[in-house]
């Protein structure tokens, strides 16, 4: 990717390779941008340093752990072994509940740690539509390990209360939010170009489906992102560290591939959340 933060002179200085000390000098406003950088690139940056540094606790007693997972599907996809519908089953009035959800805390609260099992994903592409195999209509995802991806969901949970909390969310957002559907943002829409058109009016409007998008963010921003919306340095920088160091293996019709790609190999470490 040739965005302004991964091409020089930003690319030094940012320090876009799992740099998190230069990351968090940018919030303390100690980088500073060159002058007469691209005007995209500058608001952004403005607006991720008036940081507010007052994180949400991230914890949990074992019986919210266990009560976390009953809201996940049984049958959803993640790396081969321990999964969903394992966890789905945990009592947590036991001992073996007890040590596992103190261990999947482990990473959040270091930062620098993660399971070797966590470092791994596969690559498979699925059908975005039942029944079309066509290459080009396949979208890739990552199968990761069902405990790393609960703990970034957990994560994501706080990051959304936290923005409802503060009022960072904005007003046309209707995704993944409480009391609010897509049906409602479609019935907005809808009444929106009725009055245009009734009043005749001059409109634009604007659907954006953003190609490949989740393949396009950068760590580095996504990282600035948690911070500014309540999720503490360790916790942010668990999520990162493990998706920079993850080896990923290839899933195909016969079967998964038994070499991998990335993790301690890559010379250049590419971006993206999976």
């Amino acid at each position: 990717m040739d965005t302004p933060f991964r091409t020089e002179p930003l690319q030094s200085l940012v320090g876009e390779q799992m740099e998190f000390a230069k990351w968090e000098e940018i919030l303390t406003k100690s980088i500073s941008l060159p002058p007469n950088m691209e005007e995209g690139t500058q608001i952004w940056y403005d607006y991720v340093q008036n940081f507010e540094d007052n994180p949400e606790k991230i914890a949990w007693t074992t019986e919210e752990y266990c009560d976390s997972w009953r809201q996940m599907k049984k049958e959803k996809g993640s790396l081969p072994g321990i999964h969903a519908a394992h966890l789905k089953c945990l009592d947590s009035r036991t001992r073996a509940a007890e040590v596992l959800s103190r261990l999947v805390l482990v990473p959040i609260l270091t930062g620098y740690y993660a399971p070797t099992q966590w470092k791994r994903g596969i690559d498979s592409m699925i059908p975005k539509k039942a029944g079309e195999w066509r290459p080009g209509k396949l979208q890739l995802i990552i199968l990761m390990d069902a405990r790393f991806n609960h703990n970034k969901k957990l994560n994501g949970k706080k990051i959304m209360e936290y923005g409802e909390r503060k009022g960072l969310l904005a007003p046309e957002q209707y995704g993944s939010r409480k009391e609010i559907s897509a049906i409602e943002n479609a019935i907005n829409k809808r009444l929106t170009l009725n009055i245009t058109l009734q009043a005749t009016m001059n409109a634009i409007y604007i659907a954006n489906d953003a190609t490949s998008c989740y393949d396009r963010i950068l760590l580095m921003v996504a990282y600035l992102i948690m911070r500014n919306y309540g999720i503490p340095q360790h916790a942010a920088q668990s999520s990162i560290n493990t998706i920079f160091e993850m080896e990923h293996y290839i899933r195909a019709a016969y079967g998964d591939s038994e070499d991998c790609y990335g993790g301690a190999r890559w010379e250049v470490r590419p971006h993206r959340v999976g």
